[in-house]
């Protein structure tokens, strides 16, 4: 039987919170109205954004499976881990500060509350990954 540490349990549990950006997307395309949007655009535009915003959500799955499927490995306190860890701790503390400081005033007010989801969910990632970063910088100094 493997035992986990509570890191390892927390980045498990991060990892799989990263999956609830597919929901989250599919939310946003119709509360801030996407495709309506798109289809204003160009249509060499309109695949760019679509292959943008695409291609996020692919790192972010593939940043969460790596963090899932690799937790052993992460949490053998390599650089490599150490490297996956600080990356996905930065860009959920980024997109947390992107959607208070910038989205924020701009959301539509009939829809507060996905916004404020949003916010909860990101500094919950960056917080998770935040602690697991600090328990592998910390782990050499006991």
């Amino acid at each position: 039987m493997m035992i986990l540490t509570h890191a390892e349990q927390l980045l498990k549990v991060a990892a799989l919170g990263s999956t609830l950006q597919i929901p989250g997307m599919i939310l946003a395309n119709r509360v801030l109205s996407w495709r309506e949007d798109l289809a204003k655009l160009a249509p060499v535009n309109r695949r760019i954004m679509v292959v943008i915003a695409l291609t996020i959500v692919g790192v972010v799955q593939a940043l969460g499976a790596i963090s899932y499927t690799c937790s052993q490995e992460i949490m053998g306190g390599s650089r490599t881990g150490l490297a996956v860890v600080l990356l996905a701790f930065c860009l959920w503390t980024y997109r947390l500060g992107i959607q208070l400081f910038c989205y924020s005033s701009i959301w539509p007010r009939n829809h507060r509350l996905s916004h404020w989801g949003l916010c909860a969910l990101f500094a919950t990632l960056a917080g998770a990954y935040g602690l697991v970063l600090v328990a592998l910088l910390t782990r050499g100094s006991r």
